[in-house]
Parts: C-alpha cells; structure tokens; sequence
C-alpha cells in the first residue's frame, strides 16, 4: 500500500555565513553589538552541521534530530526577536 505514503523530498543546502549574516543585522538595525550574542555562534555550529550532514551517506540518526530540532527551535526564536521588516525566518 505505497499509494498512502507522501513523499517529502529533503532539500539539500550549502553552507551560508549565517553568523555574519544576522551581525550584520543586529549592527545595522539594532545598534548592538554582535559579538554580545552567544547564540550566534550556536546557530552557525548547527546550520553547519545539518548542512553536512544532509551530504554524508551515514550518521547518527538520533544526533541529525537533536540538532535539526535545536536549530528549528533556535531560529524560531530568533524570529520572534528579529521584527519583519529586518528578517524573516
């Protein structure tokens, strides 16, 4: 019975300077400084690593989950913080 089944495919990404990225914002727009942000540094690490992971023919199954659920729930957050007109996630 495959006719149930929903094929979802998984898009496969490049590596993005994504901590450059948001300081750039944060500087332009909120006149803080980046470098106060720790969870800039986190999200590069996961973006990183879910990127790569998406390429490698076999990894941990449950550390890919944990660390794409951590990067969902870390970016989610940002958009809350970040007001539409600078960002949307």
């Amino acid at each position: 019975m495959i006719n149930n089944l929903l094929n979802l495919p998984f898009w496969l990404c490049d590596d993005i300077p994504l901590e450059n990225l948001l300081s750039d914002i944060i500087n332009r727009d909120f006149y803080q400084p980046a470098t106060a942000f720790e969870d800039l540094r986190r999200a590069q690490a996961l973006h990183t690593y879910v990127v790569n992971g998406a390429k490698e023919a076999v990894l941990d199954p449950n550390k890919y989950e944990a660390a794409l659920t951590e990067f969902y729930y870390l970016i989610k957050r940002c958009g809350g913080e970040i007001p539409g007109p600078c960002g949307h996630f």
